[in-house]
C-alpha cells in the first residue's frame, strides 16, 4: 500500500516558548534592562555620588556671572520651553484623553484601555518615586519653585516616554508597512528625547533626574506593551 503524499511529509518542528513570544521575551527583556539602568542611577542619586557630575553639566550650561541664564540666544530658550511643555501633565493628559476618544470611535477598546491605564499608572508611578526620593531641584528663583515637586526622577522625561513610546507602539500597529512602523515610533523616541534635553538646558532638572526617567519610563511602556501583546496572543489574535 502506497503512503500517501501528506503522511511522507515530515512535521513541522514545534516552537519553543521563546521562539513563539520572541517579541514578548524581547520588550520584557529590555524593560529589564532599562529597570537596571535606573536602579544604579538612584543608588548613585541617593548616595550623593552623581551630584558632581550633575553640577558640572548645570554649570557647563550657564555663565558664571548670571546662572539663571542659558550660554544661547533666546529663540533656543523659547524652543526648549515650547519642547518641555510637549512633556507637561496638561499636554499629555489632553493628548491621552483626545486619542482614547478616537480608539473608541475605532472600536478599539483596547488601545484605548492599554493607553488611559499605562499613563495612569505612570503618572502615579512617579509622584512615588519623587516621594521616595526627594531629591531637591537646581537652583531656582522662588517663582521657578512655586508649585514644583521633587526632582528625580524627572516627571517630564518620565511621562513623555511613556505616553509617547506607548502612543507610538499602538500607532504603529495600525501601519501595514514595518517602514512606517519604525518611522512613528523613531519620531517618539525623538520627541522624548528633545523634551529631556530642553529640561537640562532650561536648569529645570538635574542630568540624572532625566536619565532616570527616561529609564524608569521606557521600562514602564515597554511593559504594558508586552502585556498587551501576551494579552492577545492568549486570546488568540495577532500581535
Amino acid at each position: 500500500m502506497r503512503a500517501s503524499p501528506a503522511m511522507d511529509q515530515p512535521e513541522p518542528p514545534r516552537l519553543s516558548f521563546a521562539q513563539r513570544e520572541a517579541g514578548v521575551v524581547v520588550l520584557v527583556l529590555a524593560a529589564g534592562l532599562f529597570l537596571l539602568a535606573f536602579r544604579q542611577i538612584g543608588e548613585a542619586v541617593g548616595a550623593g555620588d552623581a551630584r558632581a557630575f550633575d553640577r558640572a553639566i548645570y554649570q557647563a550650561l550657564r555663565p558664571q556671572e548670571s546662572p539663571e541664564h542659558s550660554l544661547a540666544v533666546a529663540w533656543a530658550d523659547i524652543a526648549a520651553g515650547d519642547f518641555s511643555a510637549m512633556g507637561s501633565v496638561s499636554v499629555l493628559a489632553f493628548i491621552v484623553v483626545m486619542v482614547c476618544g478616537l480608539f473608541l470611535c475605532l472600536h478599539r477598546r483596547a488601545e484605548a484601555v492599554v493607553l488611559l491605564v499605562a499613563s495612569g499608572g505612570g503618572l502615579a508611578l512617579t509622584n512615588v518615586l519623587k516621594d521616595l526620593f526627594h531629591q531637591d531641584r537646581p537652583p531656582l528663583s522662588p517663582e521657578q519653585l512655586a508649585g514644583l515637586n521633587a526632582s528625580f526622577p524627572s516627571g517630564h522625561a518620565m511621562l513623555s516616554a511613556t505616553v509617547y513610546l506607548t502612543l507610538g507602539a499602538l500607532i504603529g500597529h495600525f501601519a501595514g508597512r514595518r517602514l512606517i512602523r519604525l518611522y512613528i515610533l523613531g519620531v517618539a523616541i525623538l520627541l522624548t528625547v528633545m523634551i529631556g534635553l530642553s529640561r537640562i538646558y532650561l536648569g529645570l532638572h538635574w542630568t540624572t533626574d532625566v536619565l532616570g526617567g527616561w529609564c524608569v519610563g521606557a521600562a514602564w511602556a515597554l511593559g504594558w506593551r508586552a502585556l498587551a501583546l501576551g494579552w492577545r496572543r492568549l486570546r488568540g489574535g495577532r500581535p
